[in-house]
């Protein structure tokens, strides 16, 4: 059951009480979205400048390889915790993503 309410929006979500969306949220998610997405876009750049994806070296500290490659880290912990869209996954997959490089 949704009741709209200028900027705010309640859905019941049965046992688990209700989840209230502010407009102020929705610009939160929004922001992280483009966030996500800016980020995304110099990954690929750095893909298509080097042919591989960046990684965690202890030589890399402060450079961009290791900004993205610990932003990279926190989308996998985000894709086991069920915090991707699907079109986010998509996107890291067609980079060439491992989601457990450990284990490959």
């Amino acid at each position: 059951m949704d009741r709209e309410t200028p900027g705010i929006s309640i859905r019941q979500s049965g046992a688990d009480g209700a989840e209230i969306m502010t407009e102020e949220k929705r610009m939160d998610d929004r922001r992280d979205y483009k966030s996500w997405r800016d980020r995304y876009d110099e990954l690929v750049k750095f893909t298509k400048k080097t042919t591989r994806l960046p990684s965690l070296k202890p030589s890399a500290l402060g450079t961009k390889q290791y900004i993205l490659a610990s932003w990279l880290a926190r989308q996998r912990k985000n894709k086991r915790n069920g915090l991707l869209t699907k079109r986010q996954v998509d996107l890291l997959e067609s980079l060439g993503v491992v989601w457990n490089p450990t284990k490959e």
